[in-house]
C-alpha cells in the first residue's frame, strides 16, 4: 500500500467483499486495517464515503477504459467484432491477475450489485456505461450489415446486448469454474457470437 488512505480503500474492499455492505463497520475497519477511527476519518466522512470511493478507483475505469478502447477499433465489422472480444478478454485478464489483489476478479461484479443497490449515482453511472457498450456494439453490427459481412438482423439492438451478456456471462462463470483457460472461453463465445451473424 502506497498510503495510509490507500490502506484503508484496500481493507475495506476485502471486507466488503467477504462481509457484506451492511455487516462493515468503522469499529472493524480499524481492527483490520491498524488505523484509529480518527485515521479513517481523516480521509473519509465515513462508510458510505469509502464504498463509492472503491467503486470510483477499482469499478469505474475498468469499464470506462474498455468502452474508450472499443469505440476506438477500427478496420471492417468482423475485425471490430473480434476487436471487441479480444479487448474484452484482455480486460478480464487483467482484472483476474491484479498483482496483490486476488478478490479483484469476483470484487468486480460484488461491486457492481451492491454499488447498484447502496449508490444510485453509481447505478446511473454504470447504466450510462453499460449502454455505451451496448450502443458501440451495436454500431459494428450495423456496419457489418452495410458492408454485406453481416445479415440482416431483426433487432440489432438486441443482439449487441445479447453479445454484451454472452461475454460477461463467460467471465463471470469462468470465475466459478476455471476448468478451461480463459482464453478458450472466449474463442468459444466469441464462434457462438460470430459465426450466425456472418452473411453465407
Amino acid at each position: 500500500m502506497n498510503s495510509t488512505r490507500d490502506k484503508i480503500l484496500y481493507t475495506a474492499f476485502t471486507m466488503f467483499i467477504n462481509d457484506g455492505y451492511k455487516a462493515v463497520s468503522i469499529s472493524e475497519l480499524v481492527k483490520r486495517c491498524g488505523v484509529t477511527k480518527g485515521g479513517i476519518y481523516h480521509h473519509f466522512e465515513g462508510k458510505e464515503q469509502i464504498f463509492s470511493e472503491i467503486l470510483r478507483c477499482y469499478f469505474m475505469p475498468v469499464l470506462q477504459k474498455l468502452l474508450s478502447d472499443i469505440r476506438a477499433l477500427e478496420g471492417d465489422a468482423q475485425q471490430r467484432i473480434d476487436g471487441i472480444f479480444e479487448l474484452y478478454e484482455a480486460s478480464c485478464s487483467a482484472v483476474s491477475t491484479y498483482p496483490g489483489f486476488p478478490e479483484l476478479e469476483y470484487g468486480i461484479y460484488y461491486l457492481m450489485i451492491e454499488g447498484s443497490k447502496y449508490d444510485a449515482r453509481f447505478k446511473e453511472a454504470v447504466s450510462s456505461l453499460y449502454g455505451g457498450l451496448f450502443e458501440a456494439t451495436e454500431q459494428v453490427l450495423r456496419g457489418g450489415i452495410t458492408e454485406g459481412i453481416f445479415r440482416e438482423l431483426k433487432d440489432p439492438a438486441a443482439t449487441a446486448r445479447a453479445i454484451i451478456s454472452l461475454i460477461e456471462g463467460s467471465y463471470f462463470l469462468w470465475i466459478v469454474n476455471k476448468s478451461q483457460p480463459l482464453q478458450q472461453v472466449f474463442a468459444a463465445a466469441r464462434e457462438l457470437a460470430v459465426t450466425p451473424l456472418l452473411k453465407l
